[in-house]
Parts: C-alpha cells; structure tokens; sequence
C-alpha cells in the first residue's frame, strides 16, 4: 500500500523550518508579540502584606547614667621583718683554713654526683658493678648516704682507691638527733679520706619529717648542735 503524504502539512513544515533558519526574529514577533528589539521582562510577584508579618520592634531602654567606680586600693607590703639568725657557737680551738686549703682529690675536676640516691645498704658486689663506671666518668667527688659505720667501712677504702674523696652523708631526718660524729670521722681518716659531711638534708622539706610538722626551732637547734660535733 502507498502512503500518502498530507501536502498542505509538509509544505507548512518546509516554511517554518524555513523561517526558523533565516530569521528567528520574525518567529519571536509573532508568536510572542514582541518586537524583535524587546527584552522580555521578569515578572514579579507581589504579596499583600499582612499584621502576621510584622514583629514590632521594642522601644531601647535608655541605659543609667555611668556611676564612676571607687579607684582599686593596693595593699602594698611592708618590709620584710629581718629574720634572727641562730648564734652559731662553734669551736675555736681549731686552725682557720682557706678554701684552698681544704684537702682535694688529685686531678680535681670538680665532677660529682649521686652514689646509690635510692638506697642506704649496699653490697660489694654493688661496687664491683659501679665503680668501674664512676672511675670511667672521671669522678673525683660522690655524694654518699651511708646509714652507720659498717658501712662506712666497707665504702671508704674502694672511694679512696678510685681517687675519689666522698661526701658522707649520716642518713638521718630533720627531727633525728646524732652522737657518733667523732667515731665515723676517724673511720674515714684511717682510710686516708678527709671527714667531709653533709649534715642533713633539706630539713625545712616536709619530706623530711614523715608527717611530723615542720619545726624549725628543732632542726636549727640540731643543725647547730651538728655542725660543732662535726
């Protein structure tokens, strides 16, 4: 069967397609009503507006008057009260010696430090392990805590034969008071050590006094009393 092909339509196609190639405006005047140099404009939508729209604004409250403050009042602190210093009633019937005169290692290089900080026992074999350390560091002081003469007489002959002079420290607290200061220096000199000690350790250190409250009239009372047994 053959088609038949609508003649008034497909001429009608052929001058759209026509004029839609050679001139678009013409297309734009007549379907759109414009003319071809208009721009077509946005349309705006308008809402009538209602009470519910409007939040009214609340009248500022007009802010006091600006009351001036007091100025700040500064305590300044007074001078510091002068603190009494204890009457040290030391000995004198010893000679005075400069600081250069006190005895020193050989090769005195000043190093120093801790020896067994965390303990007041000690074995040989503890100085069979460390010494050779210290002695490689080139130590020439040590502070020592040592808690009676056993003790002292089993770490003062490896000190003197590592050339290193100690600082002997009695384990004791700031409240603990001492009697055998005499016997633990000759100790020492029969060794070939000088008697050097520290007496105490921090006794205004609550550390120091196992819960007990801090007295300084006792530990100024023992520190003196020490130092001139020493």
């Amino acid at each position: 069967m053959r088609k038949h092909w609508n003649v008034p339509s497909v001429v009608l196609a052929l001058i759209v397609i026509a004029l839609l190639a050679c001139s678009p405006q013409v297309i734009v005047q007549e379907v759109l009503g414009l003319n071809a140099g208009e721009t077509p404009t946005t349309v705006a939508f308008v809402t009538t507006p209602t009470r519910a729209m409007f939040t009214p604004i609340a009248t500022p409250t007009p802010l006091p008057a600006a009351t001036a403050l007091p100025a700040p009042s500064i305590a300044l602190p007074g001078d510091p009260s002068p603190t009494a210093l204890p009457v040290l009633n030391l000995r004198t019937d010893l000679p005075a010696l400069a600081l250069r005169e006190w005895p020193r290692p050989a090769n005195d290089n000043g190093r120093c430090i801790h020896f067994f900080a965390d303990r007041v026992y000690y074995t040989q074999r503890d100085f069979e392990i460390q010494m050779p350390r210290v002695i490689d560091l080139q130590m020439r002081w040590m502070l020592v805590i040592y808690s009676d003469e056993n003790q002292l007489r089993l770490a003062a002959p490896q000190f003197k034969a590592a050339g290193i002079f100690p600082i002997w420290r009695r384990y004791l607290r700031a409240y603990n008071r001492y009697s055998s200061w005499e016997r633990d220096a000759q100790i020492l000199k029969e060794n070939g050590l000088p008697p050097y000690f520290q007496i105490y350790n921090e006794p205004d250190s609550e550390a120091e006094w196992d819960g007990r409250a801090v007295n300084r009239e006792q530990w100024v009372a023992n520190f003196v009393q020490t130092a001139r047994d020493v």
